[in-house]
């Protein structure tokens, strides 16, 4: 039930015996089974998700980044529907560090051939996937591993794509997994989740 001055806006959900009055709904917010009355705390606005770019989208190895922020529009709206608001759950960390690497393996696509440039990235790829597992291993029930390879299959969804990250692999290092920093120290070591991680 959905009454007031009640805005639903984009992808975000309200579904099941949940009662929604005088609230903003939006960004990746998922309400199901519980009420927000009066609330604009499920509103989580930090990135406007993008259109769906439907088949278009993997017409070309790098695919559509509408709202050019360097995540692919349909990794970007599974990144959101995968880690939606729950009633008692902020996800923001998850989203925006599984967009982070997202946008690794973006570059690594695009610097397939470049040796340099794959080496020089190595250190932020492990730091995220360190920062990944940081964030899952204590917050959602599957662990880490799982949730890289479901965000690996949604980024490598074509033959082309997989391919040519597999050509890349070729000149990666060796990584170094660093499973006793605490959130923050790992994370930071990513530019872009710094403001996130304080």
């Amino acid at each position: 039930m959905v009454t007031g001055n009640t805005q639903v806006i984009a992808r975000a959900k309200v579904r099941g015996s949940s009662k929604v009055h005088n609230a903003i709904i939006c960004q990746a917010s998922l309400i199901e089974g519980f009420d927000v009355i009066d609330s604009d705390y499920y509103c989580q606005t930090e990135d406007p998700e993008p259109a769906h770019p439907g088949e278009l989208g993997k017409k070309t190895l790098l695919g559509v980044d509408s709202d050019r922020d360097g995540v692919r529009d349909d990794v970007e709206i599974w990144i959101n529907d995968t880690y939606s608001n729950l009633s008692d759950k902020n996800r923001i960390e998850q989203r925006e560090v599984f967009k982070s690497l997202a946008v690794i393996l973006n570059e690594r696509l695009k610097n397939a051939n470049n040796k340099q440039k794959i080496v020089e990235s190595a250190a932020i790829e492990n730091a995220t996937t360190d920062c990944m597992g940081a964030i899952i291993e204590s917050e959602i029930e599957d662990s880490a591993n799982v949730h890289g390879k479901k965000l690996r299959a949604q980024f490598l969804n074509t033959k082309e794509r997989m391919l040519v990250f597999l050509k890349s692999e070729r000149f990666s290092p060796a990584g170094s997994y660093i499973i006793n920093e605490n959130k923050k120290n790992v994370c930071s070591k990513n530019p872009r989740l710094k403001k996130l991680f304080k």
